[in-house]
């Protein structure tokens, strides 16, 4: 539910006053019910228009662009455009852009891509459509993505809180801090940007004027180093007490972010008018030299007295470049001043530190910090060579009182600062951040790792070489901590009970860190060693809270349009390697849980298990991401992705917790977490299992493969032994989703008969599980279901799942398919015999092998004998031996004679079927190969009806030897008169038709009493 009003900005040219409005008005219409604010122009001075409208498009829900012929030649309908798309671009679908086609108009570039209402091509004015109508369908576009607006906020949230979680007495102490540098231009410019404009005090400006008339100044006039400072302190002074002053209330609303942006290099930095602002160019007397720059064997030489001192001659040229040097640094000719001071060196090469002053300022101004440090990075250094050379000799100088300057170290911190600064500017324009570049982020931006490695060792040149200034040290501190660009942490490892960070660089990283803090160390007093250090503390944890808010809005905004360009895992586990690092270098004693970084840790790993903080703020954890798993023996284990990163969390979560709370600490939380991962793991499986499941049902394209389903199924099945062994005493329902999966219940069948054992499935096999092991384990297991209940559960599934799909796919009649069926009768009598005696086995088997629905199984001699079919038979199968046992052993449901008579009538079929198809019924086209086949007919049917005295078995032999058939039996006299002979054919198959004759009519008379010999021998010999 949208619980704020809408705001909307419409921007339109004067002629389109009445179409904004009765935009408006419908508008207003469709969303009865909910709070319009509208921008509203009227009466309003021009100074302060586009001040307003800026406001207003930061809150904006909808920009609509009222475009027709004559919209963009308004220099402010222009600016509205520009500035409403950079807001679109900025807060990432949070204002919508909606181009209102007034008139048939071009749309131009900047508005391109973005939906036009009513349609394109289809104005609201002078259009085929009418007006009213034209109206109704932009206001309903409008309201369209109004309501998107709303469903996307509703369905992923943004993280909320502060983006950088930066107090305001945080930011003055550093503005204090900034007071101490030489150069006040960047911390006057950086209050400009944290004021709003409105409430920015005079007091501020009248400073910034001070400060510029006074540089100006000193650079015109030759004023005195001692009242360059006096005036340099006061405005320090006036300043600091406005910043002592400075309420929060007069800041900007992002005020936060804008400082950050600045002071940590978020962000580049704009250029500087003058980044050597803060150097003193001196104008006092030039003092005269005594010595010259001798080998130290000259020096020493007691022969050569006077040697080394300068000649008046010399003395004058040396006054005369260098005051013509500092003329030209006042002209602003750097380069001039630079070659006289060069020729002073050259030529004369005096001990003095005023030349060696000159020859410094004048190459920084000549070349520029920025070029100095650009050639320090991506260049042989020869330019910052050349500035620590000068540096040294005018430090050397300096305190040996050899032509002392009246600056003394001043330009030397100023250079230092400079420097620094220039660092700062390049380090700003890398937009690298490791957080939040994972995954496909990561070639999004090119890698400048090394540049980044490079700055931080200029940064420790300047110090040692120039002056110990900590300025960019701080920043380099929070580098190397993975506060900044790059992460300089391979892995973390637990070694004696510490934490031990490998390091990706070629230097011990917490080593490299402590020489750094070392170093501000040496240059601050030791009442400022602890501030020093809480600062440099803050910064790391502040820069980790604003990646972290950084990274929860990427990821919102990636699930918000369903892509996943970042790799969550890595990026989270980067922000806990930096947070331990942070918790090795600073510690947490004596800090609050808000500030400590074990909590911002085990926040990210354990956010379901933490307690809010004094404060109430809940955990804040990024994602759903899943950091331990059960093993096979239900112990708590780290996730397998983690192997990917060498990142042991269960060994990580107990050390912090025995940090913080010591070992009886890791003994309660051990528990909670072990459970906690357990329902996490059986709600995960059950989802994916149940989804599985619905999948299968489908019989289409839809249906997974095999293959995959049973992996997926598989792991689900792993996981809840898992849990049910992580605790047994609550493993009841777990135990019957094993047991109800495994006896083919649910999803799969696992198992099956081979034919004569119990075997796992060859695709159980093949992916390392033996679900007949599995089944038994469970089943001995407490809580399971009772072991007679699951075979009978088993058996049923296996004969309605798997016996009888199989069977009635297989086609009949196909000789090629006797294994298969084969295979599975005796896998119903094998399940009979060891799982459960389910008489629906017997049957199909019964059925089969008398009513033949696919294969013949059993023939009849012609001595009446039930023989196997003549062929070979797989595993040894008898199917008459099976059919006899069948019959003795369940008599009531399978009768002896009911077989004998099923047998009986396909074998009769059989014979009928070959008389029809192999003896032609015209009497002069049958040779003796037919009456060979008629004979063996004869003979089997006399077989068959001994077999089962069925009267109707004699009747096709009854007409053929009676003569009625299709074969003559009998001879004729002279080809003409019939004789009662045999025919002479008939001897050569030892065929008497008149015998036979007599023996059918007297099996046909005598057919009670066969049938009551049959049932008799049946019910001895059961078949």
């Amino acid at each position: 539910m949208w619980g704020r009003p809408w705001y909307i900005y419409i921007s339109f040219n004067e002629s389109d006053v009445q179409t904004a409005d009765d935009f408006y008005r419908y508008l207003s219409q469709g969303l009865e019910g909910h709070e319009l604010v509208v921008w509203n122009p009227s009466e309003m001075a021009e100074e302060d228009y586009r001040r307003e409208a800026t406001e207003f498009l930061e809150r904006a829900d909808l920009f609509v662009a009222c475009l027709s012929l004559h919209y963009m030649d308004s220099p402010n309908a222009r600016w509205e455009v520009q500035k409403a798309v950079a807001e679109y671009r900025r807060r990432q679908g949070a204002l919508q852009v909606l181009v209102l086609l007034v008139r048939d108009a071009f749309v131009p570039a900047v508005l391109r891509g973005f939906p036009v209402a009513p349609a394109p091509d289809e104005p609201v004015e002078a259009g085929p459509v009418s007006r009213e109508s034209q109206l109704k369908r932009a206001a309903a576009r409008a309201r369209d993505l109004l309501e998107g607006i709303a469903r996307s906020v509703e369905l992923f949230p943004l993280p909320q809180g502060p983006a950088f979680s930066l107090t305001f007495e945080d930011v003055r102490e550093r503005l204090l801090v900034w007071l101490q540098y030489t150069d006040l231009g960047p911390l006057f410019e950086l209050l400009k940007r944290l004021f709003h404009p409105e409430r920015t005090p005079d007091d501020l400006f009248q400073l910034e004027d001070a400060f510029a008339e006074w540089r100006q100044q000193s650079q015109r006039s030759k004023l005195s180093f001692q009242a360059f400072i006096q005036r340099m302190q006061a405005i320090r002074l006036d300043l600091g007490h406005l910043i002592n002053r400075i309420d929060e209330r007069r800041f900007r609303d992002q005020w936060s972010n804008l400082f950050a942006e600045g002071y940590y290099g978020w962000s580049p930095l704009p250029p500087v008018a003058d980044p050597l602002a803060g150097l003193f160019l001196p104008f006092g007397e030039i003092h005269m030299p005594d010595t010259l720059n001798l080998p130290s064997q000259v020096r020493n030489d007691e022969v050569w007295e006077g040697a080394g001192t300068l000649t008046m001659q010399q003395q004058q040229e040396f006054r005369r470049h260098l005051l013509l040097a500092q003329d030209a640094l006042g002209a602003g000719q750097y380069a001039r001043a630079h070659a006289l001071c060069e020729h002073v060196r050259a030529h004369i090469d005096p001990q003095s530190a005023q030349l060696y002053e000159l020859l410094l300022l004048s190459f920084l101004k000549k070349e520029g910090p920025d070029r100095i440090i650009y050639d320090a990075v991506y260049g042989t250094g020869n330019k910052l060579n050349q500035v620590i050379v000068y540096a040294g000799r005018f430090a050397e100088y300096q305190s040996a009182r050899k032509c002392p300057s009246e600056a003394d170290s001043y330009n030397l911190r100023a250079t230092a600062e400079a420097l620094s600064n220039a660092l700062l500017r390049l380090y700003s324009t890398f937009e690298n951040d490791y957080i939040l570049h994972t995954g496909r982020h990561r070639e999004e931006v090119p890698d400048h790792r090394a540049a980044v490695s490079k700055i931080i060792q200029t940064a420790m040149v300047v110090y040692r070489t120039i002056h110990p200034y900590r300025g960019f040290l701080e920043l380099a501190v929070n580098e190397m901590c993975n506060g900044g660009k790059y992460d300089y942490i391979q892995r973390v490892e637990i070694i004696n009970d510490e934490f031990r960070f490998a390091s990706q660089e070629d230097f011990g990283i917490e080593s490299e860190i402590r020489e750094v803090i070392g170093m501000l160390e040496e240059i601050s007093n030791a009442d400022d060693d602890e501030l020093m250090n809480r600062q440099l503390r803050e910064n790391l944890l502040f820069n980790l809270r604003a990646k972290r808010f950084r990274l929860q809005a990427q990821v919102a905004e990636e699930q918000r349009r369903y892509v996943h360009f970042t790799d969550l895992r890595e990026s989270v586990l980067e922000l806990v390697d930096a947070a331990l690092l942070g918790y090795k270098i600073f510690g947490d004693e004596n800090y609050a849980d808000e500030e400590s970084f074990l909590r911002f840790a085990i926040e990210q790993l354990l956010p379901n298990l933490l307690r809010p903080l004094a404060s109430a703020t809940l955990p804040q954890a990024i994602g759903q991401v899943s950091w331990f798993v059960l093993d096979e023996q239900g112990r708590l284990h780290p996730h397998p992705e983690c192997r990917r990163f060498h990142f042991d969390a269960v060994g990580v979560v107990e050390k912090i917790v025995r940090d913080h709370a010591g070992r009886a600490g890791w003994m309660q939380v051990h528990p909670n977490l072990l459970e906690a991962v357990r329902q996490q793991v059986v709600a995960h499986a059950d989802r994916r299992y149940e989804d599985m499941r619905r999948q299968l049902e489908y019989r289409d394209f839809r249906r997974p493969d095999p293959t995959e389903a049973r992996q997926v199924i598989l792991k689900c099945l792993r996981e809840w032994k898992s849990a049910w062994l992580a605790a047994p005493d609550q493993a009841g329902p777990l135990l019957q989703r094993i047991l109800l999966e495994l006896l083919g219940e649910r999803a799969l069948l696992w198992m099956r008969f081979s034919p004569f054992q119990l075997l796992a499935l060859p695709e159980c096999t093949a992916l390392g599980y033996d679900a007949v092991q599995e089944m038994r384990a469970a089943l001995n297991s407490p809580g399971s279901l009772p072991e007679q209940v699951a075979l009978r559960i088993l058996n049923h599934n296996l004969f309605r799942r798997h016996i009888q799909p199989e069977y009635q796919r297989i086609p009949a009649g196909q000789e090629e398919h006797r294994y298969e069926i084969t295979r599975l009768l005796l896998e119903a009598l094998h399940q009979y015999r060891d799982l459960h005696p389910d008489p629906d086995l017997l049957q199909f088997v019964f059925d089969e092998l008398t009513l033949e629905h696919k294969l013949r199984w059993i023939d009849i001699r012609s001595d009446a004998q039930a023989v196997p079919w003549p062929v070979a038979m797989p595993f040894g199968f008898d199917p008459v031996d099976i059919l006899r046992q069948l019959v003795s052993q369940m008599p009531e449901r399978f009768p002896a004679m009911e077989a004998r008579r099923r047998i009986a009538q396909r074998r009769f079929a059989e014979q009928e079927r070959r008389y029809y198809r192999e003896i032609s019924p015209i009497l002069l086209e049958n040779k003796r190969i037919e009456r060979q086949i008629a004979i063996e007919i004869i003979r089997a049917l006399k077989g068959i009806f001994r077999f089962y005295p069925d009267p109707a078995f004699l009747h096709l032999a009854l007409e053929e030897v009676e003569g009625r058939g299709r074969i003559r039996w009998n001879s004729y006299f002279l080809g003409l008169l019939p004789l009662w002979t045999n025919h002479y054919e008939n001897r050569f198959f030892d065929f008497d038709y008149l015998a036979e004759r007599s023996e059918v009519r007297g099996y046909l008379v005598t057919a009670e009493q066969w049938m009551a010999h049959v049932e008799a021998q049946a019910s001895r010999q059961a078949i």
